[in-house]
């Protein structure tokens, strides 16, 4: 692999880890609730689609309420289970899914 290659092979290993993690520890079958989810309008439809399809036929009891907003607002809630929002460079802020160039 080239040096950017290995990279995003670290990146998809972390991915895939943290989604086996997160089934594996939600994966009750009674589990029933509302998950807040804040995320930039950008972000919604560009890496959130897949991943909320899989969670919702998974968990069909656990509804998901989406927030878009601003990261800056995203940051100063307190309501949110998670959010997804962008971040400057050397903040260590949560878990860094991605960068970009």
């Amino acid at each position: 692999l080239t040096p950017e290659g290995q990279v995003l092979l670290g990146y998809a290993r972390r991915i895939l880890k943290l989604h086996s993690e997160v089934f594996n520890t939600l994966r009750e079958p009674h589990m029933v609730g509302l998950v807040r989810i804040g995320t930039p309008d950008d972000y919604v439809m560009r890496f959130l689609p897949g991943i909320l399809k899989q969670f919702s036929k998974a968990y069909p009891l656990i509804q998901i309420e989406m927030h878009c907003e601003s990261s800056t607002v995203l940051m100063q809630r307190q309501d949110l289970a998670l959010t997804v929002i962008s971040r400057e460079p050397g903040n260590d802020l949560g878990e860094l899914l991605r960068t970009e160039r």
